[in-house]
């Protein structure tokens, strides 16, 4: 659909047409624009577009081949007449573009964001707009910020304008020397006035170096958002430029003057990403590039430009430790049931045993440990892939961390001193009671490795409440309230490669032999599965310190006391049909079952079992979740189709998330491996209508 003419068309045209600008050369400045907004909104394509009476033309496109388009296909010219930017989530379902060629054709224009090129006197000659060929919601953000750069383009339209209006009154000046030389010098001063203000407002930092032949070298220019950006005064740094390059920081140094001897070698342009000190003191991420231009004399001039793309690089970490994740979450997932049935059959045949020859024995004792720390591994594993179940409580930390002080002074050893503290009135924090204790303990055993002559552990919990911009640069999951434990030792300190790997499963800094590698990945995963963020403060040589922050819990949780002490498990020749297509985890289970008083039956599949369950009740069904073919959901909801009242507890090896749903439908879950205690714990519960979970 062609879009309406605006009502001032005439004189929009004659105002396009007095800027003598449509079919020009491309120039740097404006493509400098299109290239830091395509950047700065994640697009393929950046253009600025001006409208005349046939088509559209563009003075600079990012990312497109075509300098212009019929104008009955011109998106911005829907802008023409608008005070804010045209925004088309999807050209597809849009009734103005479904059928336009642009979008139908090769091209294929999905969303678009145009903001007006607008004069002071109202005229709009085109956009500054960015087009993506994928459905595209654009943000507020986002918006605002291709509008508050279109003003930028129509100055640069401006100053344009006037540099050739200058150049023209040069010219008709030129019988009067001394005057033209005056108008000249001022109109100089003038534009670079303007360039510098232009270039302060750029989404970056705008430079133009010198290199000397005999390698020296000296800026000529660098903008004013040098201060905004790095906390230096330009024209200190244009006097000193060892002050601009002292803010590398001290890895990137080597590669930053690499970059500029390349371009002196090659007269090509050159990327360079690397780390400047910022205003705050903190490094920040930033990518430039630069464009050299040979002089007469020999030396090397460059312009070039610096965007500081840190939230960037932070996504793209975060992105990276994702994957990360996700990786370890489908591995560890994928062998954990089968590794856990293993562990049943070790665990369980291993009690058997103990009943048989005694429990004191030195190599049933070292069957059982071996077991318990297989479950251990997997659990750690699952913890650092989010995927192992929570039980989140409400958690005094304060109290926690005094009752684990008792123990880890015992432990740590004499040469290590373990002090805490909390601040009054500690919220309680949302987590997993258990796996806080072990996250704690964790943190206080490297902590202990990290000062092989003893010192100080300090442990102390604090209240934060943050915003949900700080919960976004600290990598947070959202803003509010969380209660922060923080473990600071006076050790070895980590080094920024250490610390950027320290959270990945199997690495440590430990000798072989000394340790697995999963401390702090099962802490990273614990924390993030909960809800909060783990953070790292260290420098090699000057301690570290972790901070566990988790989400402040609203109320406190009424959890029963479970006390077995004198609870006789054993059952009254109840019978019990048991379905488990692993064959030694069905025969453990047996045992285990006649041991405890129990009549049970084994049968591998689901078919079987409803065949059985047709012709012949049970008091009990123990069924593994994961059944091959038909799941053990889907058995349940046939099997309480032949006996609405049956009574069925699943037993799985899988901990991850996947498994979840089940447990609040059917009442039921036992995790192998199990106790025998454990596994007649649930039984008689079940037997008696209750509802139990053994994790």
């Amino acid at each position: 659909m062609m879009a309406r003419m605006p009502e001032r068309e005439r004189e929009r045209l004659e105002a396009l047409r007095r800027f003598r600008i449509l079919d020009t050369p491309a120039e740097a400045a404006f493509d400098q624009i299109t290239r830091a907004v395509a950047r700065k909104l994640d697009v393929p394509m950046a253009l600025v577009s001006l409208v005349d009476e046939e088509r559209q033309w563009f003075k600079s496109c990012r990312g497109l081949e075509a300098r212009e388009t019929p104008r009955e296909q011109a998106f911005c010219a829907h802008a023409l007449e608008r005070s804010r930017a045209l925004v088309v989530p999807d050209a597809a379902q849009d009734p103005r573009f479904q059928d336009n060629p642009l979008v139908t054709g090769p091209l294929g224009v999905r969303s678009y964001c145009g903001a007006p090129l607008r004069l002071p006197n109202g005229l709009v000659l085109g956009t500054l707009c960015v087009i993506d060929k994928e459905p595209r919601t654009f943000s507020e953000s986002e918006i605002a910020f291709l509008e508050d750069m279109a003003p930028v383009v129509v100055s640069m339209m401006e100053f344009r304008l006037a540099a050739q209006q200058e150049i023209s009154r040069e010219s008709a000046a030129a019988q009067s020397a001394q005057r033209g030389l005056l108008q000249r010098s001022q109109a100089l001063a003038d534009a670079e006035e303007r360039f510098g203000d232009l270039a302060a407002n750029l989404p970056g930092l705008v430079y133009r170096l010198r290199m000397e032949p005999d390698g020296r070298h000296r800026l000529l220019f660098i903008s004013k958002s040098v201060e905004r950006l790095l906390g230096l005064d330009a024209a200190s740094v244009i006097a000193n430029p060892d002050l601009f390059f002292g803010a590398l920081h001290p890895e990137d140094s080597a590669s930053c003057f690499a970059s500029l001897t390349a371009i002196a070698e090659t007269g090509a342009t050159q990327p360079w990403q690397g780390r400047l000190m910022g205003a705050g003191g903190v490094y920040g991420w930033f990518r430039g590039s630069a464009t050299p231009r040979q002089m007469d004399d020999g030396s090397l001039v460059m312009n070039g430009i610096l965007l500081e793309i840190t939230e960037q690089v932070r996504a793209e970490e975060g992105l990276r430790q994702a994957q990360k994740l996700q990786a370890i979450g489908q591995l560890t997932s994928g062998i954990a049931h089968d590794f856990n049935n293993l562990l049943a059959v070790v665990q369980g045949n291993a009690e058997l045993l103990g009943d048989r020859v005694g429990e004191d024995h030195p190599a049933v004792g070292a069957i059982l440990r071996v077991a318990t720390r297989g479950a251990e591994l997997t659990e750690r594993l699952l913890a650092f892939s989010r995927q192992q179940s929570l039980s989140p409580q409400a958690v005094d930390l304060g109290l926690l961390v005094s009752d684990v002080a008792g123990l880890l002074r015992r432990t740590l050893g004499r040469r290590v001193q373990v002090e805490t503290t909390a601040v009054p009135d500690l919220w309680l924090a949302s987590a997993d009671p258990g796996q806080m204790e072990n996250a704690l303990v964790n943190l206080a055993l490297n902590a202990r490795d990290a000062m092989p002559n003893g010192g100080v552990i300090e442990i102390s919990c604090t209240n934060l409440s943050i915003s949900d911009a700080q919960a976004e640069r600290s990598g947070a999951s959202a803003g509010g309230d969380y209660v922060v434990l923080r473990v600071r030792d006076e050790g070895q300190g980590m080094s920024a490669a250490v610390q950027a790997r320290a959270f990945e499963p199997f690495f440590t800094t430990k000798e072989s032999g000394s340790g697995s590698g999963l401390g702090l990945s099962m802490v990273y995963g614990f924390v993030r599965q909960s809800g909060g963020q783990v953070l790292i403060e260290s420098a090699s040589g000057q301690g570290t310190a972790i901070s566990i922050w988790l989400p402040r819990a609203r109320a406190p949780e009424e959890n029963a006391a479970d006390d077995e002490a004198g609870v006789d498990l054993r059952g009254k020749g109840e019978r019990v049909l048991v379905i488990d297509d692993n064959e030694d985890v069905a025969v453990l289970v047996t045992r285990l079952l006649e041991d405890l008083g129990y009549v049970p039956v084994t049968l591998p599949d689901a078919q079987s079992a409803l065949r059985r369950l047709a012709q012949d009740p049970f008091d009990l069904v123990l069924c593994d979740l994961q059944l091959p073919g038909t799941g053990g959901k889907t058995f349940l909801d046939l099997a309480r189709g032949l006996d609405p009242d049956l009574r069925l507890v699943f037993m799985s090896g899988d901990a991850s998330d996947s498994v979840m749903p089940q447990r609040d439908a059917d009442g039921g879950l036992l995790m192998k491996p199990f106790s025998k205690v454990t596994l007649g714990r649930v039984v008689q519960a079940a037997l008696a209508g209750a509802s139990v979970q053994a994790v």
